[in-house]
């Protein structure tokens, strides 16, 4: 279900082109709240810089990494690519942090989620964060 509502926002948004060769599912905030702190995920805040600084704060163990084509190819190539990768943005989970994971499935992961509902939704369900050092 949730694959043909992506497509559908995808078709109808004039993106399809874009994600149509993306193979990235969609994981909510209540399977990966549990899931931190695990050893095999990795949590990528895809924010812009301004909007991180402009929180103060980030879900708890993620790292920052910008949607620059270099700067993801030295971040994957010292990356085991088994783990699980979860990406967030300030969006609802279709905009930087799909194109991010669009990128990290091109460098070889294979683990690949987008945050449904994003860094808003995480932060209004009070969710666990932490300050960006």
């Amino acid at each position: 279900m949730k694959s043909i509502l992506l497509t559908l926002v995808f078709f109808l948004s004039g993106l399809l082109p874009a994600f149509a060769a993306a193979d990235f599912e969609l994981m909510t905030k209540e399977e990966l709240k549990p899931q931190l702190g695990n050893s095999e995920l990795i949590v990528i805040d895809g924010r812009l810089t301004e909007q991180m600084e402009a929180s103060g704060v980030k879900l708890p163990g993620a790292v920052w990494l910008p949607d620059s084509e270099a700067e993801i190819a030295a971040w994957a190539k010292n990356t085991p690519k088994n783990k699980t990768v979860v990406t967030y943005c300030a969006c609802n989970g279709l905009g930087r942090s799909a194109t991010l994971a669009s990128k990290l499935i091109a460098q070889g992961f294979s683990k690949v989620y987008v945050l449904e509902g994003g860094w808003k939704d995480w932060e209004r369900s009070k969710y666990p964060v932490e300050k960006i050092k």
